[in-house]
């Protein structure tokens, strides 16, 4: 089974793809702009034909698997050039460019067996965004804005990613949030906190008030991070 880095990285890109019943399983690829030839492996099967008018592997990984994975199940890890990809940062696989890549293995598990691992993953993953803020923060605070702008839309897109497919995890698991009222958590208000948060976040960096902006990621954001990770920390008993 892939590891933390690469389930997380599923799980974001099952959010984008919205999984669904392939509408052609055979319909032909093609790569925009790319003369090298890259063996794209489903299972330990070729596919035939490589996949739809992209330039990077989170879309490619996007369009596979809305169109080319059986329903019932979902791509659970990712293999470039025969090593396990894993990201460094949150949506750093939408920069990998396909010229880079000459062989690509993509190994599919039933969509319940990856919700399971990825509800028990979760608290990790919440970890890792939390770090995530807090060392946006820094460079926010450091002047650092170019950068620091970059890797925060790459960071609200992970969080909004990272929320939506575990509705649909919960969903697969017929597990509902509402109740998990425990030690003064209501998974409930906590979305709503989360959302006002990433909404005032997103008005600072309009607002170009950077320092605003770091002590709302540090001081709002990452606590009610760690009240999910506590929330999702139970779910994973409900879900055993």
């Amino acid at each position: 089974m892939a590891g933390l880095q690469s389930l997380t990285l599923v799980g974001m890109l099952v959010a984008k793809s919205r999984t669904k019943e392939p509408e052609n399983p055979n319909r032909p690829f093609r790569f925009k702009g790319r003369e090298t030839i890259m063996e794209i492996y489903l299972d330990a099967h070729k596919m035939d034909h490589p996949l739809a008018d992209v330039d990077n592997l989170g879309d490619l990984l996007v369009d596979i698997m809305s169109g080319h994975i059986p329903s019932g199940r979902i791509l659970s890890e990712v293999l470039v050039n025969g090593t396990t990809y894993n990201e460094s940062f949150p949506n750093e696989v939408m920069g990998v460019n396909l010229n880079t890549i000459s062989r690509l293995d993509l190994v599919t598990v039933p969509s319940t067996a990856l919700a399971q691992v990825l509800i028990n993953q979760g608290p990790d993953h919440l970890d890792v965004l939390a770090e995530a803020a807090l060392k946006l923060a820094d460079e926010f605070r450091l002047n650092d804005e170019a950068e620091a702008n970059e890797k925060f839309l790459l960071f609200l897109q992970a969080m909004q990613d990272f929320f939506s497919f575990l509705g649909q995890a919960l969903d697969i698991l017929a597990i509902s949030l509402a109740h998990l009222e425990m030690e003064g958590l209501s998974a409930s208000d906590k979305l709503k906190e989360l959302t006002r948060i990433l909404t005032d976040m997103s008005n600072r960096q309009e607002e170009y008030d950077w320092i605003l902006l770091a002590d709302t990621m540090e001081y709002d954001l990452v606590p009610v991070l760690k009240d999910w990770k506590r929330i999702l920390t139970r779910v994973k008993y409900v879900a055993q």
